[in-house]
């Protein structure tokens, strides 16, 4: 748990600005400013393509990050002991 915690940090620290996503079960964004006239509509729609795009990679590298883990020796040796450390706390 600890570091699946710490690899989210790290891929969204990573970029200059920080956004936060919540998970619970379904994934909510962050909102977007609202749109005031027909000018802001494709700078709206880029945004939420962005922020969407985000939490594609997010996903993806954690999927990536936890096959990298779960096929080496790493998995067996760091991570089980973490998890067992955290249930047991």
């Amino acid at each position: 748990m600890i570091l699946i915690v710490g690899v989210i940090m790290g891929i969204l620290s990573s970029s200059v600005s920080v956004t936060r996503y919540k998970v619970k079960g379904n994934l909510e964004k962050p909102a977007t400013a609202p749109v005031e006239t027909k000018e802001d509509i494709e700078g709206a729609l880029l945004e939420k393509v962005y922020l969407y795009e985000r939490i594609f990679v997010l996903t993806n590298n954690l999927c990536k990050h936890f096959i990298s883990l779960r096929v080496t020796g790493r998995w067996e040796k760091d991570v089980v002991m973490q998890i067992r450390k955290w249930v047991a706390s």
